[in-house]
């Protein structure tokens, strides 16, 4: 989703849906988005544009160019990311209870009820083709001078403020969509799915974004 004020990349399992609410109610028209969300569409000033809604920097880059706009053309790019560990947690109960997102063999370990086969079979890159730090940068490149990167653990107070450096008042709270109902992500782990999920986010932990859990953060999962 984009305008002249800014661009905003939907990391999956960080709020996406619910901070496109928000921007779709609080920046200017003409908007451009990819994967629209129906209620959207009898607004004249929104343009759907193809794509899945996920694009990570290079190819939203390649979706504004487009509209002959170039990534150091907007005041701010914004990325919400999500510690790893929690956002795997979501991804299984996602999964396990609507289906879609990656489909497949990851639907299938998820509706199978075990996380540990989860995340060690969900080995890989996210949506199957992006990395995380392909929504952070560009084959390896430094990420871009304009890149805001917002924890989605403190989204509420932080988004506004971005927000609002753009010029952009926010319209509206931050809605809850398609949030699952499940215990804390910290009994979820053991050592195997650590592992997996720290190679699968490696550049956010790598990175200093996000910590390591250590070794006496595990439950018994035997």
């Amino acid at each position: 989703m984009f305008c002249d004020r800014l661009m905003f990349l939907h990391l999956p399992k960080a709020a996406g849906s619910s901070i496109s609410e928000v921007l779709f109610r609080s920046l200017p028209r003409p908007l451009y988005a990819t994967n629209l969300f129906p209620h959207w569409l009898p607004d004249p000033g929104v343009v759907s544009l193809p794509g899945d809604g996920h694009e990570a920097l290079a190819e939203a880059a390649a979706v504004a160019a487009t509209r002959d706009f170039a990534l150091d053309d907007f005041p701010a790019i914004l990325v919400v990311v999500r510690n790893p560990y929690d956002a795997e947690v979501s991804r299984f109960h996602f999964l396990a209870r609507r289906g879609g997102d990656d489909g497949g063999q990851h639907q299938a370990l998820a509706e199978a009820g075990d996380f540990e086969a989860f995340a060690v079979g969900c080995a890989g890159k996210l949506f199957g083709r992006r990395e995380v730090d392909d929504y952070l940068r560009i084959a390896g490149a430094p990420p871009p001078s304009n890149l805001r990167v917002i924890a989605y653990e403190s989204l509420a107070e932080h988004l506004p403020r971005e927000l609002l450096t753009v010029g952009v008042r926010q319209v509206g709270n931050l809605p809850h969509i398609h949030r699952s109902e499940r215990g804390d992500w910290r009994g979820y782990y053991s050592p195997k799915s650590e592992e997996a999920v720290y190679q699968r986010y490696r550049w956010l932990f790598d990175s200093g974004i996000y910590p390591r859990l250590d070794s006496g953060s595990f439950h018994d999962h035997g």
